[in-house]
C-alpha cells in the first residue's frame, strides 16, 4: 500500500488526526499501532496492544472524548476556578471536574458545608426547650416518676441534639462517602460506555463532592434564618413521631414545609450537576439522564428506610 494514499487515521483516545508514520499521538501521547506496507497492523512492543483505539472514523467535535490514560491525565484545575465555574457555567465546569478528578477539593467543600450546617443546627437547637408530656410516657409504657423522668429525658434529648450539631462535619463526610459509593455503583452497572479508568470511586467521589456546592448556599440560608427569624420555642413531645421529627427535621409546621421544599430544590440542583458530569464522561451520553434520575430518588428511599427503622426501634 502506498503510504502517500493511506486514509487518514484518528486517535481513539482524543479523536485528533494521527500524523503519518507517527508512533504516538501528537495531542495526547497515546501509543499508535503501526501499519506495514501491506496494510497489516503491527502489534506495539508495549503492553498496550488494543488496535481498536485507532479509528478511521472522522473526528466528531461534538463528542466528549476522555482525557489521557494514567499519568498522562490532565491535572486538576485550581479550586477557586472550579468553584466559580460551577456557579457561572455548571455544564462546562462539571465536565472538567469529571475528567480531572481530585479528592482534595470535594473534601474542602464537605468541611465547609459541615461547619456551616453544624453552626446553624447549634443555633436552632439552642433555642429549643423540649418537654415530654405524660402522653409520651403512656405511649412508651414508661413511668414518669422513674429514673428517666420528663426533666432528665429532656436534658438527654437536648444534649443529643447539640452533640449532633458539633458532629455535623463528620455526618456530611459519611454522607458524601455513601453517595459516592452509590454513584460509583451506577457508573459500573448502568453505563458501560463510560471508560473504565473513569468508572472508579475517585471520579464518583469528586463529582458528588462538587454537588455539595448548592448545599453550602442552603446551609447559609438556614444559618441566617435560624439566627434572625427563629424565636426561642417550647416543643412538647407527645409521641415517638414527635421525637423523630425534632431529631431529624428540627422544625415543624409551615417552617418545616418550607425547609422541606428548599431541601428538594437544592437536592435537584445537585442532581443536575451529576447529570452534566455523567454526560461529559459517557461517550454515548445515553445513560446520563438515567444515572441522574436514579440518584435523585435513592437518597429519599434511604431516608425513608432510616426513619422507618428509627420509628420501629422506638
Amino acid at each position: 500500500m502506498n503510504s502517500h494514499f493511506q486514509s487518514p487515521r484518528y486517535c481513539g483516545n482524543c479523536g485528533k488526526e494521527i500524523l503519518q508514520n507517527a508512533t504516538f499521538c501528537a495531542y495526547c501521547g497515546e501509543k499508535v499501532p503501526q501499519i506495514d506496507s501491506q496494510g497489516v497492523i503491527k502489534t506495539p512492543s508495549s503492553s498496550y496492544s488494543d488496535s481498536s483505539r485507532i479509528s478511521t472514523i472522522p473526528y466528531d467535535s461534538g463528542r466528549s472524548f476522555p482525557y489521557q490514560y494514567g499519568d498522562r491525565r490532565e491535572p486538576p484545575l485550581p479550586f477557586l476556578q472550579h468553584f466559580r465555574g460551577v456557579i457561572t457555567a455548571p455544564q462546562k465546569e462539571m465536565a472538567e471536574i469529571a475528567k480531572r478528578p481530585n479528592l482534595g477539593q470535594p473534601i474542602i467543600l464537605i468541611v465547609i458545608v459541615g461547619l456551616i450546617g453544624g453552626f446553624a443546627s447549634y443555633i436552632l437547637f439552642s433555642k429549643m426547650n423540649i418537654t415530654f408530656s405524660s402522653a409520651f410516657f403512656e405511649s412508651m409504657g414508661m413511668d414518669p416518676s422513674g429514673p428517666l423522668d420528663p426533666s432528665t429525658l429532656a436534658d438527654i434529648m437536648q444534649f443529643s441534639l447539640l452533640l449532633g450539631a458539633f458532629t455535623a462535619p463528620l455526618n456530611f463526610l459519611f454522607e458524601w462517602i455513601i453517595n459516592s459509593l452509590i454513584l460509583w455503583g451506577l457508573f459500573a452497572i448502568i453505563s458501560s460506555s463510560i471508560p473504565s479508568y473513569q468508572r472508579n470511586f475517585k471520579t464518583a467521589a469528586t463529582i458528588i463532592g462538587w454537588t455539595y456546592l448548592p448545599s453550602i448556599i442552603e446551609e447559609i440560608f438556614n444559618l441566617a434564618y435560624y439566627a434572625f427569624f427563629i424565636e426561642p420555642m417550647t416543643l412538647t413531645v407527645n409521641s415517638s413521631a414527635d421525637l423523630i421529627a425534632i431529631d431529624t427535621i428540627g422544625t415543624s409546621g409551615e417552617t418545616g414545609i418550607i425547609f422541606f421544599v428548599l431541601g428538594i430544590i437544592f437536592h435537584l440542583l445537585g442532581v443536575i450537576l451529576i447529570y452534566f458530569a455523567a454526560k461529559a464522561i459517557d461517550n454515548q451520553g445515553s445513560h446520563a439522564i438515567f444515572i441522574a434520575l436514579i440518584y435523585a430518588i435513592i437518597p429519599y428511599i434511604l431516608t425513608f428506610i432510616s426513619l422507618f427503622a428509627a420509628s420501629s426501634f422506638i
